[in-house]
Parts: structure tokens; sequence; C-alpha cells
């Protein structure tokens, strides 16, 4: 009687330790892609007087590479030109930024629509859609 109640506990202890290492396995793994992964994010502000910048970020502990941005078809706040200059960007490391001018008057629309897209070690293709407000005053 005794020995069927211990090998009870021992499989009960058994399993407990199984689901406990699965458990903790599943924690470094994300642990790990956390490290690799990029987290890039973009936001808008008013630098001087007169004079706006968009700045495109990364956060992430990983690098992001070829960094895409695309802007909403109406766009009348960020020279083209500017943006086909810079992005592609090729990489943008851990805490690095870029920088774009934006041309805002008083009839510029009050959102800005971007698509922000890139790779790192963890995927291909991220991407994040971003509604920014445009600052005035």
């Amino acid at each position: 009687m005794a020995t069927i109640k211990f090998n009870k506990r021992q499989e009960i202890f058994e399993e407990t330790t199984r689901r406990l290492n699965e458990i903790l396995i599943e924690k470094e793994k994300k642990e790990i892609i956390l490290q690799l992964k990029a987290d890039v994010s973009a936001n808008i502000y008013k630098s001087s007087r007169n004079n706006y910048r968009m700045k495109v970020f990364n956060r992430g502990k990983g690098d992001a590479n070829n960094v895409r941005i695309f802007v909403e078809d109406n766009n009348q706040i960020i020279n083209q030109e500017e943006i086909n200059s810079k992005f592609p960007y090729s990489k943008l490391a851990p805490l690095q930024n870029t920088e774009l001018m934006l041309y805002i008057h008083m009839s510029s629309p009050r959102t800005l629509i971007v698509k922000l897209m890139w790779d790192d070690c963890t995927c291909s293709d991220n991407e994040l859609d971003l509604n920014l407000s445009v600052p005035y005053g």
C-alpha cells in the first residue's frame, strides 16, 4: 500500500517537473527572440519655431534591416524625394534613428498615415501601421 502511494506521488512529481521544464524552456525561447527582435516606430515633433520632423527609430534590442516607409497617397507634408533618398534604410541599430523634414502649414492635414516595414533576425517583412498626429502651434 505504501509503495503504491509512493509511486503515485513520484509520478505526480515527475509530471510537475516535466511541465515546469517545458515552461522554463518556452520562457527562455521568448527571451532569446526579444534579444534579436527590432521594434521600429515613428513620431512627429516640433524641433524649432516652424520646423517639424518625423523621427523613425528602433527601440528594440535587435537590428532592423531594410527599413521601408510608405506614406498615404495624399501626403502633403513629406517630400517624396527625401523619402526616396533615405529609404529603404539598410540598417537601423538599437536606439538608432533617422529623421525626415516635414513641411507643415495651416492647411496641412491633422494626421499622417504611415506604414513602416523592416526585417530582423526573427522575421522578414515586419510591419507597423501608424496614424501620427501633426502638431500645430
